[in-house]
């Protein structure tokens, strides 16, 4: 059974590359478009598959040309899919990325939003043998919340990826392990717009940690990330490299995150090493294609001559 379960969005990208997004009521020209396979779910599941996890995707595909394309790239990327079900659409997400690699994005929740409760229930045993379950905000917000209950009851470590912004209550947060946001979702669960300083940062985090979340991991993009917990909290810097799209950046981060950890790396070990695959993604186009294996990881750690040892 898979050390790494990832319950959650599989989506199909529809990409355009264009020079600056556009203003309200603009129309612009576009310079490339290409279809792709993405998902924060799926996205997370290949980047820790593609670099040696043993990782099982639980999800919903659509029943038209998409799910079929959607489920043959996770499996051809090492994910198991013995549960990824089909029904109706296959979830859609459009995405722009201008000359400086930022990226808009707008999704359709399509079949991801139709996994039900009784489905969990079905999977349930999953659950059992997994050493980390990976979770996001793509699907139906009720059968999330179940998922974090019936988690409750296991063993698992529960790493939840609070994207996009939605509601989650107190009680639920209680059920989390390690809370992966980044800045707009931070000040989301503090109704802000945005967060003034580090100083304010902090004092939210020190309120999510009362909550009872054990450990929290904030991603600043090109400021690297934050992590606090009770006892520990420490920043770590972003590697330079010329960003091309950061589209799956935050992804990766998380996948490349659990895999470490479920090879039995330290938290502080396992930030490090997502930091550097997520600066190798950003200098590439597309998401999951964009994600390397650990043997280029290992590469690029040593032609950079990185002090870092997996």
């Amino acid at each position: 059974m898979a050390k790494i379960v990832v319950l959650g969005s599989i989506n199909v990208d529809f990409t355009t590359k264009v020079k600056s997004f556009p203003k309200v009521g603009e129309t612009i020209k576009g310079n490339q478009f290409k279809i792709s396979a993405g998902g924060k779910g799926a996205n997370q599941a290949v980047a820790s598959a593609k670099l040696g996890g043993e990782v099982m995707m639980v999800g919903k595909v659509g029943k038209d040309e998409y799910g079929k394309y959607l489920v043959e790239e996770l499996q051809k990327n090492g994910v198991d899919t013995t549960y990824v079900l089909k029904e109706g659409i296959s979830g859609r997400t459009f995405i722009n990325v201008d000359d400086n690699g930022d990226n808009t994005i707008t999704y359709i929740a399509g079949a991801n939003n139709h996994f039900t409760k009784e489905e969990v229930n079905a999977v349930d045993f999953i659950f059992d043998k997994a050493d980390y379950l990976v979770l996001q905000q793509e699907i139906n917000m009720d059968v999330l919340k179940f998922v974090l209950e019936k988690a409750e009851e296991k063993t698992c470590k529960v790493i939840l990826n609070a994207a996009p912004c939605q509601e989650l209550e107190e009680e639920y947060l209680e059920l989390v392990d390690t809370l992966v946001v980044n800045e707009v979702e931070l000040a989301f669960f503090f109704d802000k717009e945005l967060i003034i300083d580090k100083k304010q940062m902090n004092e939210m985090l020190d309120t999510l940690l009362e909550k009872g979340v054990k450990k929290i991991i904030v991603t600043l993009g090109s400021e690297g990330s934050i992590y606090k917990d009770e006892k520990d909290f420490f920043e770590i810097p972003s590697l330079k490299v010329e960003a091309k799209d950061t589209t799956a950046a935050g992804d990766t981060f998380i996948g490349a995150y659990v895999y470490a950890r479920s090879e039995g790396k330290a938290v502080h070990e396992a930030i490090q090493f997502a930091t550097i695959v997520s600066a190798i993604v950003v200098s590439n186009e597309g998401a999951q294609s964009s994600v390397p294996t650990k043997e280029f990881v290992m590469g690029f750690i040593e032609e950079q001559r990185l002090n870092f040892d997996f």
